[in-house]
């Protein structure tokens, strides 16, 4: 659940209070920011077992580091900041597909 809270950038106390007593909105907020990150996941593995070496590469762990770093392409914001949003995450998994090409980093 840390790694969890930490993805969505919110604390952890936050995390465990929606999960047990949140409102229905809140609860549904949080589902789709989880469903929107483990895609993203699934985005990045695909992207290295066709384009790169999978062996001993943790796709999550990557995704966690590369969100919370400043992105040129965002405008020096960092990709956690569009997790809250289906359209935010969908600006990142376009930016991840664009990774693929050498577009961005």
């Amino acid at each position: 659940m840390a790694d969890l809270a930490r993805s969505l950038g919110v604390p952890l106390s936050l995390v465990y209070s929606i999960k047990s007593k949140g409102s229905p909105s809140q609860k549904k907020s949080l589902s789709n920011q989880i469903i929107g990150i483990h895609l993203m996941i699934g985005q990045v593995q695909n992207l290295v077992e066709e384009c790169g070496d999978p062996v001993g590469f943790d796709a999550a762990k990557w995704l966690g580091n590369w969100a919370f770093s400043a992105n040129d392409a965002l405008g020096g914001l960092i990709p956690a900041d569009y997790f809250d949003t289906v359209v935010g995450q969908e600006v990142v998994a376009d930016l991840i597909a664009a990774i693929r090409y050498g577009n961005y980093q």
